[in-house]
């Protein structure tokens, strides 16, 4: 594992910041899907870590980050705001083991979630087998034409 699970708790040691960019080196492929998740991951989620607003979680197989879940706990929210598992990986368990420990750190069994369409048959198993119900399609929401389903929550529409 890169990061234990107490990178979201109130501490994150320096040393971290560079384990933070082996596990973007994975993710910056959704930049594709999320524009500007770049400045996201770096802006947002690594600050927010060290306040305990996100947290990490990842696990690690033969030397190969096999998937990622970065959650969100704040007053308002209790979201999974990006899950992304390794194509060598899917399908053998990791997401399903990333997200319990991901739900004992939310502190929920419902959070909420947002999927592309493009991609929400690749989370059909963890739809399925998860505590999760369909609250809103958000219209072209990250990207032109591109719709998000949203799942146990909605997101903030203008």
């Amino acid at each position: 594992m890169y990061l234990s699970e107490a990178v979201g708790s109130r501490q994150a040691p320096v040393a971290e910041t560079l384990q933070l960019g082996r596990v973007y080196a994975h993710l910056a492929e959704l930049e594709a899907l999320y524009p500007d998740f770049e400045q996201w991951y770096w802006g947002k989620v690594a600050p927010d870590l060290s306040d305990g607003r996100r947290g990490l979680f990842c696990e690690e197989q033969a030397g190969t980050l096999a998937g990622v879940i970065i959650a969100k706990r704040d007053g308002l929210e209790r979201k999974l705001c990006t899950v992304w598992v390794d194509q060598k990986f899917r399908r053998t368990g990791v997401s399903h083991r990333i997200f319990k420990r991901a739900m004992k750190w939310l502190g929920t069994d419902r959070p909420m979630i947002s999927i592309p369409h493009s991609r929400l048959h690749e989370f059909r198993g963890l739809l399925a087998t998860s505590n999760f119900k369909q609250t809103q399609i958000a219209r072209s929401y990250y990207r032109p034409g591109c719709d998000e389903y949203v799942f146990n929550g909605s997101l903030p529409l203008d």
